[in-house]
């Protein structure tokens, strides 16, 4: 049973930076059974909402969504619900959301439209089989891990789980984020 594990980058990230090649590898040599796309934030440095969107939108058409997992770090988590929120058929097998956040302690203004648009979160919520949010015990950009957790499990009904020091997820190697995905894979087969 063949898996898409689609793959978004933090804000300045690209899809080389960090744990995303260690996260494909470790995917590839563990389950011949599964395809990984790095997907491309657009204007990184600044990403836009709509843009971002239209970029996920294709890689997400690209495939058999019921057998998608988005995998989304920092704003691409964002990226992804409002994706999820505009194109929400079929739902996706299930999305980790890697130091997802709804706010951050010091904005700068090209993150506030990503703190200040709304968008419909019970859309994206149906669109997403599972959801499994991981955060840092020391994020850097979110102090109150624990809030942040709590409006997670509140908005979305998201399963979370903290990480010892794993800060904002920005080291070669991201086991927590491998064992994600893989529940995920489990949990939509057995469904």
């Amino acid at each position: 049973m063949a898996f898409r594990v689609l793959i978004a980058p933090r804000w300045s990230g690209t899809p080389d930076d960090d744990w995303y090649p260690w996260l494909e590898h470790s995917l590839l040599d563990g389950d011949a059974d599964c395809e990984v796309v790095r997907v491309p934030l657009p204007d990184l440095d600044a990403p836009k909402i709509n843009r971002c969107v239209d970029v996920f939108a294709a890689a997400l058409a690209e495939g058999d969504r019921t057998r998608t997992i988005c995998v989304g770090h920092s704003v691409s988590v964002q990226a992804w619900l409002r994706t999820l929120t505009r194109h929400p058929e079929p739902p996706i097998a299930g999305m980790v959301a890697v130091a997802g956040w709804w706010v951050v302690d010091e904005p700068w203004p090209s993150i506030l439209p990503w703190i200040e648009t709304p968008h419909d979160l019970a859309t994206a919520r149906r669109a997403v089989g599972h959801l499994h949010v991981l955060l840092g015990t020391d994020d850097p950009f979110t102090a109150d891990q624990v809030g942040n957790a709590n409006v997670w499990k509140e908005r979305l009904g998201a399963e979370v789980t903290t990480v010892e020091g794993a800060r904002h997820f920005n080291d070669a190697t991201a086991p927590a984020v491998l064992t994600a995905v893989r529940s995920l894979m489990s949990v939509a087969i057995r469904h």
